[in-house]
C-alpha cells in the first residue's frame, strides 16, 4: 500500500488512532506506521537500528514490529496520540466465482437466479443475479433479436486477459443457449455518471481526484498491455463500496500490440469523448484514451454535467479543429485544469501516458491536502 492509498484508507474512518503498518515505498528493509489523528494522518519511519531491532526515531527499540505496536498503545507517539486498533484489511477482489470455477467460463444458465433489471447497455439490458444462491452478480443480457453475436463476445474474450483492482472481472459467460450472458462482479452504486449526479456535490475534492488517480491506474494497466478502450466515459465506469471504481464496457477494445497507431473501419464513436483524430479520421493510438480521460476529468470535478453543453456533436468536432476547449469549470483547481488541457493535445505523441497522469494526481492531493510527515 502506498502512503496515498494509506491516508485514503484511513480517513475514511471517525476513528482517531486508527492505524495501520505498510512497507516503506522508497527505504529498503523499513516500514512505514501510519496513524490518524484529529487532524490528519501521519506517517512514520519504522527502520532497523544496529542492533537488528525496530524502532521510530527517538524512541526505544523492539525485536518485533507487534512489540513496537503494543508499545505505542500504552505510550504517546510524537504527536502525543496513542495507537488505538488497526485498520481493517482491504477486502481481496473476487476474482472467481468459486475456487471449482477457476477457467471454467463456460457455466450452465440454471446456476444464475435473475432478480431485478438494473439498467440497459449498447448490446441489451443488464440484470442483478445471484450465482448458486450465494455469490451477487450482474449479468449483461444480449438483446433477443440481435443476430451478431460476434462483438457481445468478443468483449468477453478481452475481459478474460484483463486482471486488475480497476477494471470489472468477469467471472463466466453462458454461450450455448440464448440470450447469450456474460457474467461480472455487481458493483454496488451502478454507473459513476448517475453516481456524481445523485451526490448533491456532496464529495470532497480529495474524494473526486481519487476517483480519477483509481481510472488512471485502471488505464495504465490497459495502456501497457497495449490496448486502447474507445469508450472511456464516466457512465462506463461502475463504483462500489468505499468509492471504489472500475472501468467496464469494453465492446469497443481495441489491442494494438506492435503499432503506435491504426486506421479502423468501425468508426461509431462517442463524440463528445473521443479524441478528434479518432473522431474524424478513424486513427487509433495508445494515447487515444488519454483524451476521453480529460473528458472524464471535467465530468468528475463538475459531477456529472455534459461536455460541451449547448454545443451539437457536428459543430463539437469543427469548435475542436478550429482550437477551442472546454473552459476551466468552477471550483475547479488550475492544477487539475492543466492536466485536463494536457490531455487535450491536439498532437496525441505530446499527450501524458496514464502512469504520468497517475502519478500527478496523487501528487496534487500529496503536496495540497496531506502534511508532511
Amino acid at each position: 500500500m502506498t502512503r496515498f492509498e494509506a491516508e485514503n484508507h484511513l480517513s475514511s474512518s471517525q476513528n482517531v488512532g486508527l492505524f495501520l503498518v505498510r512497507r516503506s515505498e522508497s527505504l529498503l528493509d523499513s516500514y512505514v506506521l501510519s496513524v490518524l489523528t484529529e487532524e490528519s494522518v501521519m506517517h512514520f519511519v519504522i527502520s532497523r537500528n544496529g542492533n537488528s531491532k525496530f524502532c521510530i526515531k527517538g524512541g526505544p527499540s523492539f525485536i518485533t514490529i507487534q512489540e513496537l505496536v503494543e508499545h505505542y498503545k500504552n505510550n504517546a507517539l510524537l504527536c502525543g496520540i496513542k495507537l488505538k486498533r488497526p485498520s481493517e484489511k482491504k477486502k481481496p477482489v473476487l476474482r472467481h466465482l468459486s475456487y471449482n470455477t477457476v477457467g471454467k467460463w463456460e457455466r450452465p444458465k440454471e446456476e444464475f437466479t435473475l432478480v431485478k433489471r438494473i439498467g440497459t447497455g449498447h448490446y441489451g439490458e443488464v440484470w442483478k443475479a445471484i450465482w448458486n444462491n450465494s455469490v451477487p452478480v450482474a449479468i449483461k443480457m444480449l438483446k433477443a433479436d440481435d443476430t451478431d453475436s460476434s462483438n457481445f463476445l468478443k468483449e468477453a474474450q478481452i475481459m478474460k486477459c484483463f486482471q486488475h483492482r480497476n477494471l470489472i472481472t468477469l467471472y463466466a459467460v453462458c454461450t450455448r443457449t440464448q440470450p447469450l450472458f456474460i457474467v461480472i462482479e455487481l458493483m454496488k452504486h451502478g454507473d459513476l455518471l448517475n453516481y456524481l449526479r445523485k451526490s448533491n456535490g456532496s464529495f470532497t475534492i480529495v474524494q473526486l481526484i481519487d476517483m480519477a488517480v483509481q481510472i488512471a491506474a485502471g488505464m495504465s494497466y490497459l495502456e501497457s498491455n497495449c490496448y486502447v478502450h474507445l469508450d472511456l466515459a464516466a457512465r462506463n465506469i461502475l463504483v462500489g463500496d468505499n468509492i471504489l471504481c472500475k472501468i467496464s464496457d469494453f465492446g469497443l477494445t481495441k489491442l494494438l500490440k506492435g503499432a503506435s497507431a491504426t486506421e479502423i473501419s468501425d468508426g461509431n464513436f462517442p463524440v463528445r469523448w473521443t479524441a478528434p483524430e479518432v473522431a474524424i479520421k478513424n486513427q487509433v493510438s495508445m494515447k487515444s484514451d488519454v483524451w476521453s480521460f480529460g473528458v472524464v476529468l471535467y465530468e468528475i470535478i463538475t459531477f456529472g454535467k455534459i461536455p460541451y453543453a449547448g454545443i451539437s456533436n457536428k459543430m463539437v468536432l469543427v469548435e475542436l479543429a478550429k482550437g477551442y476547449r472546454m473552459q476551466c469549470p468552477k471550483e475547479c483547481p488550475q492544477p487539475i485544469y492543466n492536466i485536463m488541457k494536457d490531455c487535450w493535445n491536439e498532437t496525441p505523441s505530446q499527450r501524458p501516458l496514464f502512469s504520468t497522469l497517475k502519478l500527478q494526481l496523487e501528487d496534487f492531493i500529496t503536496n495540497n491536502y496531506s502534511p508532511l510527515y
